[in-house]
């Protein structure tokens, strides 16, 4: 069952929190060779004008305060859909800030004015990233608006994955002029639900010992086996906290069997053995981050 050329549904009726970190109250004063001449107000006011464009209602804030920031980001648990944060100089300093984040649960896209790689060292190391679902620097103000615009697709989408679990359609589709976004409903065969699962390959060789020494991630991503992160998110190894893991190195598995989960964007998406065979490599940690494209596991 397929429902098509929806109206858009509000991505969430909460709004989405602009945090701002130390400093940045002197934008347009501050070292405008780097930042720039536009003010925070200036940047408050386009980003309002672009979350009224996408249909997002903004909280705007700015603290020089690491606690304020924390408390802030502590209450957008319950009173924000999501989060773009600048943090500042706390980027490279704030483990409370990496912990408040994760803790909030919310998606977050870090932003910079300025390209922090092509400064001094120190500001190469972000705190936050981690807890970030993508990170834009360097384009000055217009990063908080991509910040914005990416993270109304993702709110669109989760809000979609939940009208699918409610109604039990198997297809929905968002119609917005000229712009569309269609969600589907996983089935049994495919490895997760979105298009970018990695194909099927057949199995080419005898498995070996599971006591072979592991591969070097680079040859562990041309094994025809490699099982390789779709999205990024966050893998679990096991269904709930405390249960036993989907596999073991060892184990036989079949064909659609779920080896493990990665949760992005709130939605726990299981990762789908392609083919049968033997699991010879399991090459991630549970409840650690990983990319796209990251192998996971090798399946003999």
């Amino acid at each position: 069952m397929a429902a098509k050329a929806a109206r858009r549904p509000s991505a969430s009726k909460k709004p989405v929190l602009v945090l701002n970190g130390p400093n940045l109250n002197m934008l347009g004063k501050r070292q405008p060779e780097i930042y720039g001449r536009e003010t925070l107000a200036d940047v408050e006011k386009a980003c309002r004008a672009e979350a009224a464009r996408l249909g997002l209602g903004v909280e705007f804030a700015q603290s020089n305060h690491e606690g304020v920031l924390v408390d802030l980001i502590q209450a957008a648990r319950e009173k924000n859909s999501a989060i773009v944060i600048n943090a500042g100089a706390y980027t490279h300093t704030s483990v409370a800030l990496l912990d408040a984040l994760n803790a909030a649960e919310l998606p977050a896209v870090e932003v910079h004015l300025s390209n922090i790689y092509k400064r001094e060292a120190f500001r190469h190391h972000s705190y936050i990233s981690p807890a970030a679902v993508g990170v834009i620097a360097g384009l000055g103000s217009q990063g908080y608006l991509l910040a914005l615009q990416a993270l109304a697709r993702l709110l669109a989408r989760s809000s979609f994955s939940a009208i699918l679990d409610e109604t039990k359609l198997g297809e929905i589709e968002m119609a917005d002029g000229e712009r569309r976004i269609r969600v589907a409903r996983p089935t049994a065969a495919s490895a997760a639900p979105i298009a970018l699962a990695p194909a099927a390959v057949a199995a080419s060789a005898a498995a070996p010992s599971i006591l072979a020494p592991a591969a070097a991630p680079s040859d562990a991503a041309k094994h025809p086996g490699a099982v390789k992160s779709p999205m990024v998110g966050t893998v679990y190894l096991s269904p709930e906290p405390g249960k036993p893991v989907f596999v073991n190195v060892g184990d036989k598995v079949a064909a659609g069997q779920t080896l493990l989960i990665i949760e992005a964007m709130k939605t726990f998406n299981p990762i789908k053995a392609t083919k049968a065979g033997t699991i010879a490599q399991v090459l991630i940690e549970n409840a650690r981050p990983v990319e796209f494209g990251e192998v996971l596991m090798i399946v003999e």
